[in-house]
């Protein structure tokens, strides 16, 4: 019973679209035909495109945190290695203590630069404030660290430097380290949190690519199934149609489909055919075969 009423309202949407589909020329029926598989086709390459673009772009991001944290792990390891070797310094008086202390001041520039260089190409203007701001502080740390660094490399071995002036800038280096370490614990657990983020942004894109897919394949069968629908509904049931008039015609017999007015060549013959139904009245055949005409 329920299924009767489906077919019967789908019958009642069905059949106007058929009417009206019916008064549209042959030309302009072939050009639906053909461009309703092909809007399937196109919906999906917009798709493939769209979803590549937000794939380049949240990766080039998910590479640009994985830069910055290694950016940031160096730095720290930098720093601690200085502290520590001018801790040594300050024990053995050996200048090979200093080594780590040297390679630091070499290297830190070039890696607070790559992370600020990160920073800048973040693409939200907030996300590019926030994080352009933890670097200025980091690298203020980084300068005061470095230069009280260098004061206990210049001055802490002088016979006339107090101990209690070392022990005031060896608690300020242990003050500023924890700054330091702070600072960059802080950007690390910011990045990896944007992190995950993006990690759940690629797996919602990917889902939603899935669903695209299946939804093209069905849009695209689904086209294809109207189009044939259409391809029987406009050209296959009016050629029957007009055989059945030309049976009538030999037979001398009223037309059982008259002419639809319907432009294009079919419907030029459809003219033609009733134009001849008067000339032809007085003819008797003895009938004609509809399935030999049709093969």
């Amino acid at each position: 019973m329920m299924v009767q009423k489906i077919l019967s309202v789908a019958k009642q949407f069905v059949r106007p679209a058929t009417q009206l589909w019916q008064r549209v020329s042959l030309h302009l029926q072939g050009k639906i035909q053909v461009a309703l598989p092909l809007l399937a086709v196109i919906v999906s390459a917009l798709l493939a495109v769209f979803g590549h673009y937000q794939h380049a772009r949240i990766e080039a991001a998910i590479q640009r945190q994985f830069r910055t944290v290694a950016s940031l792990n160096e730095v720290l390891t930098l720093m601690v290695n200085a502290e520590t070797g001018m801790r040594g310094y300050l024990l053995t008086k050996h200048e090979e203590f200093l080594q780590p202390y040297a390679t630091a001041s070499q290297k830190l520039p070039v890696a607070m630069s790559q992370m600020r260089a990160l920073a800048e190409s973040e693409p939200g203007d907030n996300l590019r404030i926030k994080k352009l701001h933890m670097l200025s502080v980091l690298q203020g740390l980084i300068d005061r660290q470095m230069s009280d660094l260098a004061w206990q490399e210049r001055y802490a071995t002088l016979p006339d430097t107090s101990n209690d002036v070392i022990f005031n800038h060896l608690t300020l280096g242990k003050y500023l380290m924890d700054q330091i370490r702070a600072n960059i614990g802080a950007t690390q657990t910011a990045d990896w949190r944007l992190l995950t983020q993006r990690v759940q942004e690629i797996n919602a894109i990917r889902r939603r690519d899935y669903l695209a897919v299946f939804l093209t394949l069905v849009v695209g069968l689904g086209t294809r199934l109207v189009a044939w629908y259409l391809f029987n509904a406009g050209i296959i049931r009016k050629v029957e149609h007009l055989v059945k008039n030309m049976c009538s015609l030999q037979e001398g017999n009223p037309l059982p489909f008259p002419p639809s007015g319907k432009p294009g060549a079919l419907g030029e013959l459809e003219k033609e055919i009733g134009l001849m139904v008067k000339q032809l009245a007085a003819r008797r055949g003895g009938g004609c075969d509809e399935q030999a005409v049709t093969s």
